[in-house]
C-alpha cells in the first residue's frame, strides 16, 4: 500500500506540472500576441503632415502651403586663426533630411536626392534659359556629335542656375564661415530636393539656405543658419 500511495503522489505531482506549464505557456502567448499587437500598431507608418506636427511640433501645418524654418546653431571655434566651424558642428544641417529619410524608410518609400533647387530672379521667378544654350541649339549640327555637344552645353546651363540659387542669398550678406559650411553641406547633399518614390503618396522635399545670423554667447561665438524646408504631396 506505501508503494501504490507514493505512485499515486508521482501521478498528482506529474499532472500538476503539465497544468502548470501549460497555464505559463498560454501566458506568453497571451502576453507576445499583445506585443505583436502593440508592435504592429507602433510600426503603423505616419503620415507627412502627421510627422510635421507631432515630431517637429508645428500645429496646424498644412502641405504645399506652409513651409518649416529650422535654425541650426554653429559654433565657432575661435582658438585657431583663422577661425573655423567644426565638422561636428556643421552635421547640423544634416539633421532635417536625416529625419525625413528616415520616415520615408518607415513609409516603405526610396528617398531620392534630385539635386540643387532651380536658380530664381530676386521676385521669385525662375531664371530664363541661358543665351548659351540658346545658341548652341542653334548650332547643333543633326549628328551625333552635334547632340552631344547639345547636352553637354545643358548640363553645363543648368549647373550654372543651380550655383547662382545657391550663392544668392550670400550675396546680401557674405560670411565666410557661413559659405564654407553650406559648401561643405552641398557636398554631401544635406541641402537640395529630395524625393520619397513610393507607390501610395509619394512626396518631395526641398530644403534651402534661407538666411543666417551672427551670435555671441558668453565667450562662445556662434552662427546661426536657418533653413527652409519645403514639402509637398503628389
Amino acid at each position: 500500500m506505501p508503494v501504490i500511495n507514493h505512485l499515486n503522489n508521482v501521478a498528482r505531482l506529474q499532472r500538476a506540472f503539465v497544468l502548470g506549464i501549460s497555464a505559463v505557456v498560454v501566458a506568453l502567448i497571451g502576453m507576445h500576441g499583445t506585443a505583436f499587437a502593440d508592435d504592429s500598431n507602433a510600426a503603423k507608418p505616419e503620415s507627412l503632415a502627421s510627422f510635421v506636427q507631432q515630431a517637429w511640433k508645428i500645429d496646424g501645418f498644412q502641405l504645399d502651403r506652409d513651409a518649416v524654418n529650422s535654425t541650426v546653431p554653429m559654433r565657432v571655434s575661435t582658438y585657431m586663426s583663422p577661425a573655423f566651424i567644426h565638422r561636428g558642428q556643421m552635421e547640423g544641417l544634416s539633421l532635417k533630411a536625416k529625419e525625413l529619410s528616415e520616415l520615408c524608410s518607415r513609409q516603405g518609400g526610396e528617398w531620392t536626392y534630385l539635386g540643387l533647387p532651380p536658380a530664381r530672379s530676386e521676385r521669385g521667378q525662375p531664371l530664363a534659359s541661358g543665351s548659351s544654350l540658346a545658341g548652341a541649339a542653334a548650332s547643333a549640327p543633326p549628328t551625333e556629335a552635334g547632340m552631344r555637344d547639345f547636352v553637354k552645353a545643358g548640363e553645363q546651363s543648368v549647373a550654372a542656375d543651380a550655383a547662382k540659387a545657391f550663392i544668392a542669398p550670400l550675396q546680401q550678406a557674405p560670411d565666410a564661415l557661413v559659405a564654407d559650411a553650406l559648401e561643405n553641406a552641398v557636398r554631401w547633399k544635406w541641402l537640395g530636393r529630395y524625393e520619397c518614390r513610393r507607390d501610395a503618396e509619394p512626396w518631395t522635399a526641398t530644403i534651402s539656405f534661407s538666411k543666417w545670423a551672427a551670435r555671441t554667447e558668453k565667450s562662445y561665438v556662434y552662427r546661426d543658419v536657418t533653413l527652409k524646408i519645403e514639402l509637398a504631396q503628389r
